[in-house]
């Protein structure tokens, strides 16, 4: 958007007639918060000025943004917020009607921020904002130690988010390893459903019925299986220790050879 170029006669006639316009500057007024009053005085101002209201309101809210600013660089450099003698912005004073206005910062004169955009500022207010900004740099330093804790909390929250990967990766880890040892399983389970979809009803009743029959047979010889290796296991000695706590534990189990085992287990197979 470009400039919009006010001369020094047009800023001061501006805020004569934002002056004498309190629901413009006062949220005290009962109309100040009356859009179509409001809307109606900048037309007002806009066709005394013979500009559009957009850019008196746009060149006021610059103007009204600038007091503020300088205000408060004179309290930093001076402790008052009095104007001192050789101010380099001769509108200052000017503007001192503002300082009957309770809040300061009253929505820059309720100009919305749908309304007002953004455009380059002229020179001698910009040598001004760039003074006031490099004031408030050096005021900002004792924040350090603000600054020093939020550092803290971002670390935190860094470590934080770490562990939580971590966390995820061991997750991931153990999912795939689970999901290997059951590969086998699944290929085999997805083998049987595909053939019976094939079957018709009267087959597939025939094979669920002989799938069952055959996986209740070793269910049970599996149970078997287990009983006849604890009734061993006692009769040998390989007796189950009752530790201090109360829980039992293997005693003797990591004396036994590899080829023990395996003959082992299978003298108790069913033949």
């Amino acid at each position: 958007m470009s400039e919009i170029k006010l001369t020094g006669e047009e800023d001061e006639l501006l805020i004569d007639l934002v002056a004498k316009n309190p629901p413009l500057f006062d949220p005290q007024v009962e109309s100040y918060k009356d859009v179509t009053v409001r809307e109606n005085i900048w037309k007002d101002i806009a066709g005394k000025m013979n500009r559009a209201d957009v850019d008196c309101k746009r060149r006021w809210k610059y103007i009204r943004d600038s007091y503020n600013r300088f205000k408060r660089k004179r309290k930093m450099t001076s402790g008052s917020a009095a104007p001192a003698k050789n101010s380099k912005w001769e509108l200052f004073e000017r503007l001192q009607f503002l300082e009957l206005v309770s809040t300061e910062r009253a929505s820059a004169s309720n100009v919305s921020f749908e309304t007002v955009v953004s455009s380059p500022m002229p020179n001698e207010e910009a040598e001004i904002l760039f003074d006031i900004e490099k004031n408030q740099d050096i005021a900002t330093k004792p924040a350090a130690k603000s600054t020093q804790k939020r550092k803290k909390v971002e670390d935190e929250f860094l470590t934080y988010l770490k562990k939580r990967d971590d966390q995820r990766q061991v997750y991931f880890q153990e999912m795939n390893a689970f999901k290997e040892i059951d590969d086998d399983v699944n290929t085999f389970g997805n083998h049987v459903k595909s053939v019976m979809r094939t079957l018709n009803q009267r087959f597939q009743i025939q094979a669920r019925n002989e799938i069952f029959n055959i996986l209740t047979k070793y269910e049970h010889m599996q149970m078997d299986l287990e009983c006849n290796i604890e009734q061993r296991l006692q009769s040998d000695g390989h007796v189950s220790a009752v530790s201090p706590s109360g829980s039992s534990t293997a005693t003797s189990s990591s004396n036994v050879t590899s080829q023990h085992h395996e003959d082992y287990f299978n003298s108790l197979l069913p033949l």
